[in-house]
């Protein structure tokens, strides 16, 4: 019986878990079903398969971002799209501004006596 166990954790319930983890990491929803699935087929599968597309240009856009090449457009995004982006940012930074102004009146309207 505690044979049957140990390879039951061994093929079915550590690859399952592994395949999870990895799963998760790589940006597959269902990763642990191949673990549960295929077992350690399913893993080394996981494994091959790397990122999906859209995880990776995701992935891409965030690191081309956060080091600082965020206001250069990419080239092959549609014109409509940046003309969006500029009015997002157009919109956030009049918000700002009233913002401001707000904290300026509070800030004046405290400091007079009365």
């Amino acid at each position: 019986m505690i044979e049957l166990v140990g390879l039951v954790l061994v093929f079915w319930v550590v690859p399952t878990w592994v395949a999870h983890v990895i799963g998760s990491k790589a940006g597959r929803d269902f990763g642990f079903l191949w673990g549960a699935l295929l077992g350690w087929i399913g893993v080394l599968l996981l494994v091959f398969f790397g990122e999906p597309r859209e995880m990776r240009r995701r992935r891409e856009e965030w690191e081309a971002a956060r080091d600082g090449g965020e206001d250069e457009p990419a080239d092959d995004e549609p014109v409509d799209v940046l003309e969006d982006r500029v009015r997002a940012l157009e919109g956030q930074l009049a918000l700002r501004r009233r913002v401001e102004d707000l904290e300026r009146e509070l800030l004046e309207e405290r400091s007079r006596p009365g």
